[in-house]
């Protein structure tokens, strides 16, 4: 999924899905050409207690309070908006990976474990400090030298940027992959790593990853870097089904693209995906616009 931009996903009226973060750019850019989409908002941060609840209310306020839904990673965020007077659905954003990029793959194990994370503190990487093989895919290489103080500068870390398809074959060299956070959101790598076929080492958390975990595809272990790599080691690949694990994450992946296709429905009459079969998620990468290429893409149907 990306964060930046916007995904065409209806006309008349147009049906825009965006990030909370990137909803004030996106409605301001509709409005300079005099049009008002309908904007489903994903939350990028975990919004289910009152101080998220205001959150959303403070985005609203910055974007001039355009028309919405929120699309909530998990229940009690769909729970506090709607206290709030606010349109909500559940409708995961992590319906966006894309399960033909994210597959498994035939290649050597090369790590004990992977942890696809920014290096910032709420990803709590130093509890990955005791795995002897430790690959870490991040967004801001640059700031490595914090793996120094949080223990793990024995990492394999990217230097510049990989794309999907390098990333998906990175996770496929591991045994397992490791999901830290306390809270975040969504965590699209824990539903990728699945994607791959790979079991999950998560510590308890709020955000809307549980949704993707059950018994056959995760551990849930203490937040201390001892029980994490003490879970790492019990990994045995021959215990985990890398198919089984990839079949339950299509059939979640295919509830929550379900319940985006028919609340379009309700919403326009002319959503862009003319089937449920249709909506991939190959087919929603390319429904995918840069924020500079918003007004471009409504002027034509609005002249």
């Amino acid at each position: 999924m990306f964060f930046s931009g916007v995904y065409v996903l209806a006309r008349e009226p147009w049906v825009l899905g965006v990030a909370d973060n990137t909803l004030a750019t996106a409605a301001k850019l509709a409005r300079s050409i005099g049009v008002k989409p309908h904007f489903l908002v994903f939350r990028t941060w975990y919004g289910g207690d009152l101080q998220g609840g205001l959150a959303a209310l403070r985005i609203l306020a910055r974007a001039h309070f355009p028309r919405v839904t929120w699309m909530c990673n998990a229940l009690a965020e769909v729970t506090m908006l709607r206290m709030l007077g606010q349109r909500a659905i559940f409708c995961h954003h992590n319906l966006f990976c894309n399960e033909i990029t994210f597959n498994i793959q035939a290649t050597p194990i090369e790590y004990d474990a992977i942890y696809i994370a920014r290096l910032d503190a709420y990803k709590r990487l130093w509890l990955a400090s005791d795995i002897p093989k430790l690959r870490i895919i991040t967004a801001n290489p640059l700031d490595k030298e914090r793996l120094q103080l949080w223990g793990c500068d024995h990492a394999c870390i990217n230097e510049n940027f990989l794309n999907y398809q390098s990333i998906a074959l990175e996770i496929n060299k591991a045994n397992c992959g490791l999901a830290l956070s306390k809270k975040e959101g969504g965590m699209l790598a824990a539903t990728e790593y699945l994607l791959c076929g790979k079991p999950v080492i998560s510590t308890p958390s709020r955000g809307g990853r549980e949704y993707w975990l059950d018994q056959s595809n995760h551990l849930v272990v203490a937040a201390n870097s001892s029980a994490i790599a003490d879970a790492v080691h019990r990994i045995e690949p021959s215990k985990w089904d890398p198919l089984f694990i990839r079949a339950g994450t299509l059939e979640r992946l295919s509830i929550q693209r379900r319940i985006l296709f028919d609340y379009l429905s309700q919403l326009s009459t002319s959503a862009i995906p003319t089937s449920f079969e249709q909506m991939s998620g190959d087919w929603l990468y390319h429904q995918y616009v840069h924020q500079k290429e918003i007004p471009k893409i409504l002027t034509p149907r609005n002249e």
